[in-house]
């Protein structure tokens, strides 16, 4: 996110240092691109990419001339800019600068600016260098140390070092921020030590909506207003009591904007496998998360610019544990009186549509069809295989329901294999049926019988009432806007909805660590996969994570999710006693 505090000091009066720098920033409080010209250390704080372009202008008719304009960008630790500043008598001044920041212990940054000055007319160039110090020991609290101009003083530029030192304040994190910086200048030609100090205050009572006040040591004041829209900032300052006016488009939250009217129609795609943690493969990119897509769809319920959520269902590879958890997220959704529809492409199975079933209706492709078969499970046994090769396989079993190993030890499944798959097929069944028959509005047993008759083509399923309606993927948006009496233009259909993810530069003083085991548990690593291989947890890992968050005063519990078969009960032992050294630091698991 890019904090930008633009305060009132008048244009003339920002430059008095020399070079450019935005209209009243704080050097504790600035991250992103703006970062770029005020602290290069906390351009280490925020990640995410970032710009900005600011112009400002003094209004007096005599000052006219007196402007600046500068464009920065940032990603990662870096960032890159450009800058111009304009006298009195029409000259200018250009410079190019780039910085960089670097991570210390105890969330401290440090970065250096580099800045290549062109002063035009065969004057020459010269360079400048900026140091900083950024330190944020609290998720509300920042602090700021930045020298300017180091060693490259010169009278007739009127450039001159600077050194500044800031605090900022998030008593209600980003919907309140106080900041106050002070900042001594060296005299030139015999001046003396120039002095002063600022405050700011930054109050965002809706999402989309800053407002924005400043006043220095001499009692100017300045005011204005930022309004954003997915990722970008539009807005306006007026400064030096209305001495001066910057506007600038700066970036903002990818996923925030400002609600005017609720005509927003989120689309979820939900095709594929969504992993806990995606991997990128030799010639594709990591996917969504699969928590990722669980918080965007939360999200939508209590965004007030959502009128309505579709969901396209197209072949997905959901278990029923998750199936049951998108479910629930459904509902939510519904309960904010958001109308949810359901679009089913491909063959529809028994999970995808249990979970079509959450939603408000549900519309079937024309050339799809209801594979609802109900459950079923095979078991391959491989000893009559081991037999021909002379091979035998030697395991120690624990339970007579440790059943994993049979199939290399027997040629059919042991009566307790037999009635564990068989209770938990029962299990599902039961949780099938009954899901469709509540949503549905119809009996159990009648929904049993249609799956005994299955497959179903589509019109069979509309006239057994198991779908709405049968439409192509691009007509779902038409149907809801005759369902919501709304005209053609009035809806806003968005499938990239909040898919875009936005680092705060701030921590959390309160957060929930999220641990997942996922595949077979093993000693050592944990491992994506590969070609050959499939996910493991490694017990090495998962225990350097949890001493991490049982030392980290911040994390205030944990969630672990489990997705595994099971595997090494020493890697399992070593992950057990971990969970024991967090619960001794008073964080529930």
């Amino acid at each position: 996110m890019l904090l930008l505090a633009l305060l009132s000091m008048p244009a003339h009066a920002q430059n008095t240092s020399g070079r450019y720098l935005p209209p009243g920033t704080n050097a504790a409080a600035e991250d992103g691109a703006t970062a770029t010209w005020v602290n290069p250390a906390n351009l280490g704080f925020d990640p995410d990419a970032s710009m900005g372009m600011w112009y400002g202008q003094r209004l007096a008719a005599d000052e006219s001339e007196v402007r600046s304009f500068a464009l920065a960008t940032a990603a990662g630790n870096g960032s890159f800019g450009v800058f111009m500043n304009g006298g009195p008598d029409g000259s200018a001044w250009w410079g190019i600068t780039s910085g960089v920041a670097f991570e210390l212990p105890e969330n401290v940054r440090l970065g250096v600016n580099g800045t290549l000055n062109l002063l035009g007319e065969g004057r020459g160039t010269f360079g400048t260098w900026d140091v900083g110090l950024g330190y944020r020991p609290l998720p509300f609290m920042g602090l700021g140390l930045v020298a300017r101009n180091i060693a490259a003083e010169d009278v007739d530029l009127g450039l001159r070092g600077s050194y500044a030192a800031a605090v900022h304040l998030r008593p209600l994190g980003d919907r309140l921020e106080v900041g106050a910086e002070y900042e001594a200048q060296n005299g030139l030609g015999g001046e003396p030590l120039a002095q002063g100090g600022s405050g700011v205050v930054r109050v965002r009572p809706v999402d989309g909506l800053v407002l924005r006040g400043e006043v220095n040591q001499d009692l100017a004041w300045g005011a204005g207003l930022e309004i954003f829209y997915d990722g970008s900032g539009f807005g306006g300052f007026l400064g030096d009591s209305v001495g001066d006016i910057t506007g600038y488009l700066v970036s903002g939250p990818p996923n925030e904007r400002l609600a005017i009217e609720n005509n927003r129609v989120p689309v979820f795609e939900l095709s594929g496998a969504f992993a806990y943690q995606p991997v990128g493969g030799l010639l594709s990119t990591p996917g969504e998360s699969y928590l990722h897509l669980l918080e965007r769809m939360r999200e939508s319920a209590s965004d007030a610019s959502v009128k309505a959520v579709v969901l396209e269902i197209e072949v997905p590879k959901f278990n029923f544990a998750q199936v049951q958890e998108l479910r629930g997220v459904i509902q939510e959704i519904r309960d904010a009186d958001k109308t949810v529809i359901a679009w089913l492409g491909g063959s529809v199975d028994n999970s995808s549509y249990l979970l079509a079933t959450a939603a408000d209706e549900i519309h079937l492709h024309p050339s799809g069809d209801m594979m609802v078969l109900g459950l079923a499970a095979q078991v391959h046994h491989l000893r009559g295989t081991l037999d021909l090769v002379g091979a035998e396989a030697q395991f120690a079993r624990r339970s007579e329901y440790k059943s994993g190993p049979e199939r290399f030890t027997r040629t059919d499944s042991s009566e307790p294999s037999t009635e564990q798959i068989t209770a938990l097929l029962d299990d599902l069944q039961e949780e099938l049926v009954s899901g469709i028959a509540q949503e549905r509005d119809m009996d159990a047993a009648d929904v049993q019988a249609l799956i005994d008759r299955g497959p179903l083509t589509g019109a069979e399923a509309l006239e057994a009432g198991l779908i709405d309606g049968v439409c192509y993927r691009d007509e779902v948006s038409k149907l809801l806007r005759e369902e919501e009496g709304d005209d053609e233009d009035d809806l806003e259909t968005d499938p990239e909805y909040h898919l875009a993810t936005d680092l705060s530069g701030w921590g959390s003083a309160s957060r929930i660590a999220i641990v997942y085991v996922q595949g077979t548990i093993t000693s050592g690593e944990s491992s994506s996969g590969g070609l050959m291989g499939g996910m493991s947890t490694g017990s090495k890992t998962v225990v350097e994570a949890l001493e991490a968050i049982a030392e980290d005063s911040s994390v205030k519990a944990v969630v672990m999710r489990v997705d595994s078969p099971g595997g090494s009960a020493y890697a399992s032992d070593e992950i057990w006693k971990a969970l024991q050294e967090v619960h001794e630091e008073d964080k529930p698991v």
